[in-house]
């Protein structure tokens, strides 16, 4: 593995930060005791909604930078330990702080809720194999009564460095063989319409016992994540025009209003959003942007508390708040643990790298 050079300036600090808010906005809806929806999904007929916006831009844009991070890594260990660092150390800290900090929002005297085993099999989903949702007395009276409900897409998202880590071992990243990485790429797609049409049963469909894993999640998040390393693959080919980019925007609209279009929803915004991304990503006219990032990244931090930031404003405040309110000071809220997760625990355990690997050069 070699090093190798990527585009120094973007925006994927903000773009994040948008993807990671926009995921707490469609929440809202479910917490309240209503059916997910959000405005985006009502004008898109629900082709898209703002979460599917933020989490698919979430494994686009690591599937771009991952792909860089591997390939730049000085050995697989060297990628792997900065996967696990980056993943792991802040799941566990906001575990940690939803089980201490729910105790004030629960049911129960302290003895009952720190002594309920329940409480403490939350901290198991550092290991991101049966997730638990919630916490024994906490928000129990509250519509929906999940305390970290975005953590789900973590075991896709750590699956895909492993087969990413695997088809670059395979050659299939290396320019003689990207064809194959091009063509398991289409085979994604037909074999995801396949599904669609035709649906698997429940014992395939979760095919890995004492798992949440979902086959239809599973190939999804390995077609949009492949496409992200794909546009890094050919980063140097790829223009980003600002007449092409607004073509695919209308052009992917359009698509939400013509029922044959709708039926493919999840392939067509799989292959119009990363344009998209990438070009906003890229956009000189947008460079003013570009230093979003430099007090840290607390796009991770805010996915992570996001939930639970919402539970606490609708226990304080109530599920009929103005959501106009609401809405933005969970955002504010969740922005600003995620730029304690960054500086106390993010940033510490990227650092800790060089311990567990000392030959590595930072």
């Amino acid at each position: 593995m070699t090093n190798v050079s990527i585009r120094a300036k973007n925006n994927f600090d903000i773009l994040r930060f948008f993807a990671a808010s926009f995921v707490i906005i469609t929440h809202w809806s479910v917490l309240i005791g209503k059916p997910e929806s959000d405005t985006l999904s009502e004008l898109s007929n629900g082709a898209i909604s703002f979460s599917g916006i933020g989490i698919k831009s979430f494994f686009i844009i690591s599937g771009y930078l991952i792909t860089k991070s591997l390939e730049s890594s000085s050995s697989y260990l060297d990628y792997f330990v900065k996967r696990f660092l980056r993943i792991i150390p802040a799941l566990a800290a906001a575990s940690l702080f939803c089980i201490l900090v729910g105790y004030f929002f629960a049911s129960v005297p302290a003895s009952v809720y720190f002594s309920n085993v329940n409480t403490w099999t939350f901290m198991l989903n550092v290991f991101l194999l049966k997730m638990q949702w919630e916490l024994p007395y906490v928000f129990e009276n509250q519509p929906y009564h999940a305390v970290m409900g975005s953590a789900w897409s973590l075991v896709y998202e750590m699956m895909m460095y492993f087969i990413l880590a695997f088809a670059y071992a395979l050659g299939f990243l290396s320019k003689k063989r990207r064809v194959w990485y091009i063509v398991a790429f289409f085979i994604l797609i037909v074999f995801y319409e396949i599904i669609s049409f035709y649906p698997v049963p429940d014992k395939f469909r979760y095919y890995l016992i004492y798992t949440d894993l979902d086959l239809y999640h599973t190939i999804y998040f390995m077609i949009i994540f492949q496409l992200g390393s794909i546009y890094y693959l050919y980063r140097d080919n790829i223009k980003y025009i600002n007449t092409l980019a607004f073509l695919m925007l209308v052009l992917w609209i359009i698509t939400w209003y013509i029922p044959f279009f709708l039926q493919f929803k999840s392939i067509i915004t799989a292959l119009f959003l990363p344009y998209l991304l990438f070009w906003l990503a890229f956009n000189p006219a947008l460079n003013y942007t570009y230093n979003f990032g430099k007090y840290g990244d607390f796009s991770y931090g805010i996915y992570l508390y996001g939930m639970f930031v919402q539970q606490v404003l609708i226990a304080i405040l109530g599920a009929d708040y103005p959501l106009f309110i609401m809405m933005p000071l969970s955002v504010l809220i969740s922005a600003i643990l995620g730029y304690f997760s960054w500086h106390w625990v993010e940033k510490p355990a990227l650092e800790l790298r060089k311990y567990i690997l000392p030959s590595v050069k930072r």
